[in-house]
């Protein structure tokens, strides 16, 4: 069986580099990355910096391990990991589904931020590939790649599925690994209280460059929090997603699970990358605005993050 993760970052590149450490040769795994990321894991291996372990992961043609620039070497595999940032995902995919077989069946996963990836995967996907299944997954982890190749975690690491006889595949994968993985009935669900946690804190952590330890416990972060979450739930009533989670709460597992993290977008500002945005609170905000919906604190979080995004360009 192959796997590909294409957009091999911090994310793809710690579940990645995973399932090739402990799988070996029963599992070939192609890490799809930048030339310097790509570059990097040839010179020195995979570098993975976790809670548990300190391990470096060889990368080659004759090992499980392998990396490359190109999407389209990739196309033959069985498990395709998508993990670019949601503004890359219609490019990615136009451009994956150019390079396949018009016979292949692979099962895309998307492990993006946001709510609404599995339709626009679909929506590219289908016009020439009806046999491809994509499934949406809901992933906790907290890991950042300070350098080319080498990546930090710091807290969780587990995926969540809409149940499925291909969703069984991909957990079985999983979990001969080690990767805590299971299956859902409601991953709308699933996928909304993950969006809450990013839609809640990436904002604000990244406009003040603050971790979430110190941003859960500031009264003022908190009562943000309190009115992004409130916004948050009107938009979910309104598109029948059931939710079951307070500001609170969000807070407290924030603060107990990542609290030395910097959020998603946190790190992309400080990097000069574009953010997400677009896909947490710009998505409320729009969707807000459809549904007649106040969703104020929304829009505020996402053009300050977007303004600061504009400002960072014109100055590199």
């Amino acid at each position: 069986m192959k796997a590909a993760f294409i957009g091999a970052g911090a994310v793809g590149g710690y579940f990645g580099g995973l399932l090739a450490r402990a799988r070996g040769q029963d599992l070939s795994v192609a890490l799809v990355g930048r030339p310097a990321f790509c570059k990097a894991v040839l010179e020195k291996g995979l570098v993975l910096d976790t809670v548990a372990f300190k391990d470096t992961i060889a990368a080659g043609e004759d090992r499980p391990l392998t990396v490359t620039t190109e999407i389209s070497d990739c196309a033959d595999a069985d498990l395709i990991f998508l993990c670019v940032k949601t503004y890359d995902t219609r490019q990615t995919v136009e451009t994956l589904i150019r390079s396949m077989p018009v016979d292949a069946k692979p099962i895309i996963i998307s492990m993006q931020n946001g709510v609404d990836n599995q339709n626009q995967i679909e929506a590219v996907a289908h016009q020439s590939h009806a046999g491809i299944k994509v499934l949406p997954a809901a992933v906790y982890v907290a890991c950042s790649m300070p350098e080319p190749g080498y990546i930090k975690h710091v807290g969780r690491g587990d995926i969540v599925l809409s149940r499925s006889a291909e969703a069984q595949i991909v957990q079985d994968v999983f979990n001969a690994a080690g990767i805590a993985c299971k299956q859902v009935q409601n991953i709308d669900s699933e996928l909304w209280t993950k969006f809450i946690w990013n839609c809640a804190a990436n904002g604000i952590s990244g406009l003040l460059e603050m971790d979430y330890g110190d941003l859960t416990v500031s009264e003022h972060g908190f009562a943000l929090i309190e009115r992004l979450v409130d916004e948050l739930y009107m938009v979910a009533r309104q598109k029948g997603i059931a939710l079951d989670l307070t500001a609170r709460q969000v807070a407290d597992k924030l603060h107990a699970e990542m609290p030395r993290a910097l959020s998603s977008t946190c790190r992309d500002l400080i990097s000069g990358k574009p953010t997400e945005i677009e896909a947490l609170n710009g998505y409320i905000y729009r969707q807000g605005r459809q549904l007649g919906l106040d969703c104020a604190v929304n829009e505020t979080i996402y053009r300050l993050v977007a303004m600061k995004e504009t400002k960072q360009r014109s100055q590199n």
